[in-house]
């Protein structure tokens, strides 16, 4: 597959796809997006179908919503949890009151393919922190009002 142009990539992948039943495509971002989205594809005919009214729905981390950006595009649960970042499953443990490296070690075990850092973790805590100083000044303001 590392010889194949994108129009040959393109052609397998839709070939493939029609078979699964899955949405043909015009287009891939790059060679190295269509080469996964082609293995993606093809280590799918490997596995089990399943049904997807038989999958339970997961939320992820505690008091987070699923993203609205859960269509067949952006599935990437076979690299990923279902439909939640990496940057929402850490905020939903900053939120619990991990450690930072209780949530790496988190990170690793459900994102295998992850490269957070250490840094990573410290951006969305701080991220978080502004935030809620932004609102309570918010609150502040309108209760002098």
């Amino acid at each position: 597959m590392a010889k194949q142009s994108m129009s040959e990539i393109i052609a397998a992948y839709n070939n493939l796809a029609q078979e699964l039943g899955v949405d043909q495509v015009d287009s891939f971002k790059n060679l190295q997006a269509a080469r996964a989205a082609l293995q993606s594809l093809e280590s799918n005919t490997m596995t089990e179908q399943v049904d997807p009214t038989e999958v339970e729905e997961t939320t992820g981390a505690p008091g987070l919503d699923t993203p609205s950006n859960s269509g067949p595009k952006y599935n990437s649960s076979g690299k990923r949890g279902p439909t939640q970042g990496i940057g929402a499953f850490c905020k939903g443990l900053i939120a619990d009151g991990k450690t930072n490296a209780e949530i790496l070690a988190a990170v690793a075990e459900n994102f295998p393919t992850a490269k957070t850092t250490a840094n990573c973790v410290a951006y969305y805590r701080a991220k978080m922190a502004l935030a809620a100083k932004a609102v309570a000044e918010e609150v502040a303001e309108e209760v002098e009002a």
